[in-house]
C-alpha cells in the first residue's frame, strides 16, 4: 500500500534517507526538521510504500518542471515507488540527480524512460585559512536583501527556475549576503550548515555585472563567513555542461571538483 505521507511522517522519512543513503558517496545524514520544512515549505511530496521505502518528488507546473529523488528503497521496491510517482508528474519534463558510482539504479531509471542528461559537479573548498578578506571597492556596499530582494534577482540569474519557498524558514541558511555597487543590488550569496558540512548555496549575479570581479567577491565573502561559523571545508553544486565560467570563477577562490552526478532527465507525455 503507498499513502502520500504527512509532516508528522518526517521523522520516519528521515530514517529510510538515512538507511538507504548510508552507502552512497558523500552521504548526509537527513533531519527531521528537513524533511518537514520540504513538505511544508517547499512543496515537495513523499510516497511511502508501507513505511518501509519511500520516494521524494516536486511538480512546478508553471515551469514544466519535476524533479524525483531516487527512492530511498531496495532493489525490489524502488520499480515499484518509481511507477507510483511518474504519475504524479505527467507531463513534466522530470530530473533525477544520481551519482555516477549508482549502477543499478541507473539501470532502473532507464527501464521507466529516463535517459542521461546534464552533468553536476561538486566542489570542495579545503582551505579556508588560505582566503582573504576582500578589500571592497569604493562603489561596492555589503548589507542583507531581503528575501523578497533575492527572489527577484534569482530570477533575473537563473531564468526559468523558481526559488523553492522554504527557503525563507529553513533553519540551516545563514545571513544572506547582499552586494551593491554605487547604490544598485548586483549579486548576493547563500549560504547554510546541513548533515554537518557547510554549503555554499547559492551565487547570483545581475546579468549586467558579470565578468566584474562580482561573483569572485561575493564567494571570497561567503567562504568568510563560513570560516567564521566554524566551517572548516565548504562545498558547494555547478552545472558543468553549461557553466564552465562558473567553475573556473569557483576553482579561482580555492575549490576543486570533487565528483560529478548525472541529472537523469525524462519527457512526460
Amino acid at each position: 500500500m503507498i499513502r502520500t505521507a504527512t509532516p508528522q511522517d518526517a521523522p520516519l522519512l528521515a530514517r529510510l534517507h538515512d538507511r538507504f543513503r548510508s552507502g552512497w558517496p558523500d552521504f548526509q545524514p537527513e533531519s527531521s526538521e528537513g524533511v518537514e520544512s520540504a513538505i511544508t515549505g517547499d512543496g515537495m511530496v513523499y510516497l511511502l510504500l508501507e513505511d518501509r521505502a519511500a520516494v521524494c518528488l516536486y511538480a512546478d507546473h508553471r515551469h514544466n518542471y519535476g524533479y524525483l529523488d531516487f527512492p530511498y528503497a531496495s532493489l525490489e521496491d524502488a520499480p515499484t515507488l518509481i511507477t507510483a510517482a511518474l504519475p504524479e508528474l505527467a507531463g513534466l519534463r522530470v530530473e533525477c540527480p544520481l551519482p555516477a558510482e549508482r549502477v543499478w539504479e541507473a539501470e532502473e531509471l532507464k527501464r521507466h524512460g529516463f535517459e542521461p542528461g546534464r552533468t553536476q559537479r561538486r566542489m570542495i573548498q579545503r582551505d579556508l585559512e588560505a582566503v582573504a578578506t576582500p578589500v571592497l571597492p569604493a562603489s561596492a556596499e555589503l548589507f542583507q536583501p531581503t528575501p523578497d530582494e533575492i527572489e527577484s534577482l534569482h530570477d533575473l540569474t537563473f531564468t526559468g527556475h523558481t526559488k523553492l519557498p522554504g527557503w525563507r524558514s529553513n533553519p540551516e541558511m545563514f545571513p544572506p549576503i547582499g552586494l551593491k555597487l554605487n547604490g544598485e543590488f548586483v549579486g548576493y550569496a547563500l549560504t547554510s550548515s546541513h548533515g554537518g558540512w557547510h554549503w555554499l548555496t547559492e551565487l547570483g549575479v545581475h546579468p549586467e555585472a558579470r565578468r566584474q570581479g562580482t561573483g569572485r567577491l561575493l564567494t571570497l565573502m561567503a567562504l568568510g563567513q563560513l570560516r567564521e561559523a566554524g566551517a572548516t571545508e565548504v562545498h558547494l553544486y555547478v552545472n558543468d555542461d553549461h557553466d564552465q565560467q562558473a567553475t573556473r570563477l569557483y576553482e579561482s577562490t580555492g575549490f576543486k571538483t570533487h565528483r560529478l552526478t548525472t541529472r537523469f532527465v525524462k519527457l512526460q507525455s
